[in-house]
């Protein structure tokens, strides 16, 4: 923000604070944090003192305006809101029916940003903007603190309001904040605040309180409804010191905004902006009017991609379950071997695999060798004990010395054990014996004594 007169929308507040910032502010204890506590504890009597007499103040007041309801009015008002109702209907419906962009096509005049690093990046700097006391920042400001997306996520300030609890905060703890530091005099963040439709002040002058008119009651009806007005943008290309801020200045144009929340890369020590942001409107329809603008608003003279928030969390799911399933086919083809493998047998690195062509081709150029270019046909491996399994190219014997394997395939080798073969070489023995002495082989002799077959007489089987 700058001392330049912003003219947003009727009803455009102060810039939003950005998430890292907020975190990082709130987190900044002041060096006089002993002497706060002990104001916070003098103040929150005078405050009750003071809500006590504010309360009887605005009693007659509320009371003047109860007794002038009367049923049309009542009437009326649920007509108003049932109307509200039915437009927030048909706005849900068209947003769900409307073709939104895609992030995987992005436009090409787009800024963009450079992953790799660029020298003009730097981290927005809240301390390079002047000093000012408008109190439409000032009291968008603090209110923004307060908010139900900022609080129940600042561990900082939830601990000092007490959550639900709702305890007021010293005035002087905020102004701290890297955010609240321009805003000067502090008389002036004081006559903002007053005039806040969401905090209250309290106290004596110089130890002020602030809290929420409504504590804070997380749940997920109110997280529902800030998604549902979360708009993604992405387009703003590189950071610079002073993007946060002007990021804001051109949103508050389009109507109300609560919160701008640069996106950054979590992944690295140095969270890079992504060069896109998520902005909450302050309602539904303020979110649907600046989706659907025509012409479409533009960055610096370049195109924005512009969609809800919703629609960008479901296509970047979509998107990752792709990248996963791709990764899933990638490690599968990497962790292939051996059999089936594009890179075992016949060495086809460089071929395709489906070209049934191309193999034979490259068969009939290496002679139809084996195809892990080898015509000893030794098969896989060395095999077990010193080549002496399959595959070995020398038998090994007791006695250290090696023989010749044979290599004679035109027959087919049939392999017995030690056993079989003594009892054969006993049997060719015997068999030898026999001829030697003019007898006949066992085959022979078990021939010659079967009996012949009995002849049967059919018919005298028949008239028996």
């Amino acid at each position: 923000m700058s001392d330049q007169e912003i003219n947003p929308a009727e009803g455009v507040k102060t810039p939003v604070e950005n998430p890292e910032v907020n975190t990082t502010e709130s987190n900044t204890t002041p060096d006089n944090l002993e002497a706060t506590g002990q104001e916070t504890a003098e103040t929150q009597v005078e405050g009750k003192e003071e809500s006590k007499g504010n309360a009887q103040d605005a009693t007659p007041d509320a009371t003047e305006n109860g007794t002038h309801d009367t049923p049309d009015a009542k009437g009326e008002e649920k007509t108003g809101t049932t109307d509200v109702n039915d437009e927030l209907e048909k706005v849900r419906k068209e947003r769900a029916n409307k073709k939104w962009p895609s992030v995987k096509h992005l436009p090409k005049d787009m800024l963009k940003v450079n992953r790799k690093g660029c020298p003009e990046r730097e981290k927005s700097d809240p301390s390079v903007l002047p000093d000012s006391d408008d109190p439409k920042a000032i009291r968008w400001q603090v209110e923004f603190y307060f908010s139900d997306s900022n609080l129940p996520k600042d561990k900082f300030l939830w601990e000092k309001t007490g959550g639900s609890k709702n305890k007021p905060v010293p005035l002087s703890l905020i102004c701290s904040f890297s955010r609240m530091r321009r805003f000067k005099p502090y008389s002036a963040v004081v006559e903002a605040l007053k005039t806040s439709q969401r905090l209250v002040i309290e106290g004596a002058e110089g130890e002020e309180t602030v809290r929420r008119k409504e504590p804070c009651k997380p749940s997920k009806d109110i997280e529902d409804q800030i998604e549902e007005r979360t708009t993604y943008i992405k387009g703003f290309g590189e950071e610079t010191k002073t993007s946060q801020f002007d990021i804001e200045e051109f949103l508050f144009q389009y109507g109300e905004v609560n919160a701008v929340r640069l996106r950054r890369d979590d992944t690295g020590e140095d969270r890079v902006f992504k060069g896109s942001v998520f902005v909450e409107w302050a309602n539904l329809s303020t979110a649907w009017k600046f989706e659907t603008l025509k012409p479409q608003p533009e960055w610096k003279g370049h195109p924005l991609i512009i969609m809800p928030k919703s629609v960008y969390d479901r296509q970047s799911q979509e998107e990752e379950r792709e990248r996963a399933f791709k990764g899933h086919l990638n490690y599968g083809q990497h962790a292939k071997s051996g059999r089936g493998s594009h890179q075992s047998r016949g060495n086809h690195r460089g071929s395709d695999s489906g070209n049934w062509k191309q193999r034979r081709e490259e068969d009939q150029r290496n002679g139809f060798n084996d195809r892990r270019g080898r015509r000893d046909l030794r098969g896989r491996g060395r095999g077990r004990g010193n080549n002496r399994g399959r595959g070995g190219d020398s038998a090994h014997h007791g006695n250290g010395e090696q023989q010749p394997v044979n290599r004679d395939y035109s027959k087919p080798q049939i392999q017995i054990s030690r056993e079989s073969e003594k009892m054969l070489a006993e049997d060719a023995e015997r068999d030898a014996e026999a001829q030697a002495n003019g007898k006949r082989t066992r085959d022979d002799d078990a021939s010659a004594d079967t009996p012949p077959a009995k002849k049967v007489n059919a018919k005298e089987a028949v008239v028996a």
